[in-house]
Formats: C-alpha cells, structure tokens, sequence
C-alpha cells in the first residue's frame, strides 16, 4: 500500500502515533484516518516505541512513515516523530484511538488558524460506540469536564509553536501533555479547547484491574521529585489515604474496634469527597457509582511510587 503523502510533495498535515505493543488498535486507527481525512493531504508517522510484539510490521504493511527506536518516554517518541515530520501542523494521536468524521470536518475548518497562530487544540476523548461500565460512568463524565489541558492523544498545534514550545520534556514518564500545555501558557501559546475534534478511545480500560493499572502508571509522574510530589494534590491525598489504612490496621491489632470503625468511616467518606471533587458536575447517582472507584484510584496512585521505584532499581 502506497504512503499517505505523494513522494516529493509537502503535506499539510502530519498524523504523529507514538505506539508500544498497539497491535490490537493501531490498524483501527490506520483505517479511521485514510477513511474521515481522505480529502486532507497527510502523512501518517508511526514511532515504535521499543515493542516486543508485531506493531512495526503492521505500521510497514499499513505503508506508513515508520520510525523505530528501543523502549522510552512516550515524550520521546512524540518528539521524534515531530523530527521526521514534514507538514507545518503536527496532530499527535495515540494508537488505541480512533478519528471521526467530524475530527476531519474541524480540522479543515481550522486548519489556517492552527497553522499561522501561536496555539494549542485539541479535545477530550469519546468513549466506544458499546462503552462498558467504566466508560459509562467514569470515562463518559470526565470527558464533559472542562479542563485546561489538551491530552495527548489527541492534541494538535503548528510545528512552529511546537518549536517555540521546546516539545516534550523527555525525562518525564507520564503526565508529559499537562507539563507541556502548562509551559505553554507560560510561553504566550493559547490553549483552545474544540469538541469538533472528536476521537473515540478504544484504549480506556474495561475492567477493575486494567482501571487500577492505568491508575498506577498515570501517577507516576506525580512522583518524579518533591516539587511535582507538592503540587499533585491527587498523590498527597493518595499518601494520607494509605496512612489511614495503616491506623485502621493498628486499631485492629489493638482490638480498638471504634477506633477502627472510624477509620473506616473515613475512608469512605474521602472516597465520597474524591469523588464528588472528580464529578463535581454530574449527578449524585454518578457520584455515589464512582465512590467504590475512588477508593481504588486512590490506592492505585499511591502504588506509583513503589512502581516508579522498582523502574529506577530495574
């Protein structure tokens, strides 16, 4: 199959996938690009991010730019698939996502204001077309959120605002497209949030143990030194919230069964604070739904310290 771009010829649009063992999505995404962006001149780019599975060989029969390199920060990837860009606007869009008609449609309309204007866009992701549980009510309410962020998996920008930006800071394991909206503003960009963009993502997790394991590794970035530690009010809940099980455990052992009764009740409320925090806008049937979450979005964000630490010894 023939490269999206005529050889030779500039695009207007380079499509940046950084991937890591996405067999089971990146052929969606391939598809739903060359299906909804046919009338946009593109180039799709491909950065294999160290996979141990068929990922690269499917990027190659899918005829795609591909760019291999040995396991690192997706921040690195998305840097270098920047690097083997050829277009002036740059969309990065994770591999277990999928682009609509409609993300085509807005981009064409935006395409001059992105492209000459010092900003960033993008949108907040849908959920699958037969979401599960977790979809329905924690992915689906988060996504009405007003945030001021773009995530990273879907987040578009010229090459030379990405420039002025300075990319992605590389020493960053997660939380690298808040870092990077943040420097951003600091940096004169506009962040302008459009929810024409539309991308569904197939990659949200569909059960409790796949939820706690995204959990973990989206907060280790709150753990990468004292500074970041400080200003994640999510991990020093997370850590408070562990030391409180250690206090319902000593109760236990000291047969002080009162005391422990209100550790307990405690943690249950502050998942019903932490929740009603998350979804301050929704529903209290979202809120209460969610509350068994939080309990273990909290215990997860807390072991992404002992996981960021065996990554260091390992």
């Amino acid at each position: 199959m023939p490269s999206d771009n005529t050889p030779g010829r500039q695009p207007q649009l380079s499509v940046v996938i950084p991937a890591y063992n996405e067999t089971a999505h990146l052929g969606n995404l391939i598809e739903s690009i060359r299906q909804n962006l046919y009338d946009l001149d593109l180039e799709i780019i491909v950065v294999d991010n160290g996979s141990t599975d068929d990922t690269a060989e499917l990027a190659r029969q899918a005829g795609v730019n591909l760019v291999t390199i040995p396991k690192d920060s997706i921040s690195k990837a998305r840097n270098l698939g920047v690097a083997s860009a050829a277009a002036e606007v740059i969309a990065f869009i994770d591999a277990d996502v999928r682009l609509t008609r409609e993300w085509a449609v807005a981009m064409k309309q935006r395409y001059t204001e992105i492209r000459d204007q010092y900003l960033i866009t993008g949108s907040r992701y849908m959920i699958p077309e037969e979401p599960s549980n977790l979809d329905k009510y924690w992915f689906e309410p988060l996504s009405e959120k007003e945030v001021t962020y773009i995530n990273g998996g879907n987040l578009i920008l010229s090459k030379s605002s990405f420039d002025k930006i300075g990319g992605f800071d590389e020493s960053l394991t997660t939380g690298e497209d808040f870092e990077f909206c943040v420097r951003a503003r600091h940096r004169g960009a506009q962040i302008v949030i459009d929810r024409d963009l539309q991308a569904i993502h197939d990659g949200f997790p569909k059960t409790l143990l796949q939820f706690c394991k995204r959990e973990i590794w989206h907060g280790i970035g709150d753990f990468q030194g004292l500074h970041r530690f400080l200003e994640s009010k999510v991990a020093i809940a997370a850590v408070v919230f562990v030391l409180i099980h250690l206090l319902l455990i000593g109760a236990l052992l000291n047969k002080a069964y009162l005391t422990a009764l209100f550790f307990a009740l405690l943690l249950v409320l502050i998942s019903f604070a932490v929740s009603k925090k998350i979804f301050r806008n929704s529903s209290i049937g979202i809120i209460l739904h969610n509350t068994p979450y939080c309990y273990f979005y909290l215990i997860s964000r807390f072991l992404s310290l002992p996981k960021l630490l065996l990554n260091k010894i390992s």
